[in-house]
């Protein structure tokens, strides 16, 4: 188990709606809880609750997502899992920026 609690992140776990949504991720990708579940005990929408845990993570709580839902890595090997997908995903955008940042300059050099 990958202890998470600290100073800096303990009033997530006991201030709503943080600790409610912290309540029932669970620990290990075996057993991750789906957006539209946590949404149904939540009552929030998708894009609220998405909202929340970007907030959270950036508070320092890692929580990971993949085909089995959002979850607390339970051991080294599934947070290095979750770090790759998520350096993979980085990449990925910045190809995106990198060929839409030549459009721009492309354009911006035509109009001069």
């Amino acid at each position: 188990m990958i202890e998470q609690r600290n100073e800096a992140t303990e009033f997530l776990f006991v201030t709503p709606p943080y600790s409610g949504i912290l309540h029932h991720i669970g620990e290990g990708a075996a057993n991750g809880i789906h957006l539209k579940d946590l949404t149904a005990i939540t009552n929030m929408s998708g894009r609220e609750l998405r909202k929340v845990i970007e907030f959270i993570r950036r508070k320092g709580v890692v929580i990971a997502a993949g085909k089995s839902g959002y979850y607390f890595p339970s051991d080294v090997p599934e947070l290095s899992a979750f770090i790759k997908q998520e350096e993979r995903r980085a990449k990925s955008t910045f190809y995106t920026l990198k060929a839409a940042r030549q459009l721009e300059k492309d354009l911006t050099a035509l109009e001069v």
